[in-house]
C-alpha cells in the first residue's frame, strides 16, 4: 500500500489507464509513464517505480501483443483487485 504523494501517483496512473481503455488504446510502460507524467505532472522516474511496484504486486499486467505486425508487451489493469484492494484506500 502507498501513501502520499506515491498515493498521488499512483491514483494519476489509474486514471490514465481509464483513459486510455475509454479511447481502445492499448497500454504499454513507457508510454503510460510518458502520458501520466505529461497530462497529470509530477516525475516520470516516480511514476516508473510506482508503476513497477503495482505490476509487482498484481495490479497491473504485462502481456506479449502483436500489433500491425510489431511485438511488444502491453500493460492492463485488473480492475478487480484495483477496486476491492487500491479504491478504498485511495477514496
Amino acid at each position: 500500500m502507498v501513501d502520499g504523494e506515491d498515493a498521488v501517483y499512483q491514483a494519476n496512473l489509474l486514471r490514465n489507464f481509464k483513459s486510455i481503455e475509454q479511447k481502445g488504446l492499448v497500454a504499454t510502460f513507457r508510454k503510460t509513464v510518458e502520458h501520466a507524467a505529461r497530462i497529470y505532472g509530477g516525475n516520470e522516474n516516480r511514476y516508473e517505480l510506482i508503476l513497477s511496484e503495482m505490476i509487482s504486486d498484481g495490479y497491473v499486467t504485462r502481456q506479449p501483443v502483436t500489433l500491425n505486425g510489431n511485438e511488444f508487451t502491453s500493460i492492463a489493469p485488473v480492475w478487480d483487485k484495483i477496486n476491492t484492494e487500491l479504491m478504498p484506500v485511495l477514496a
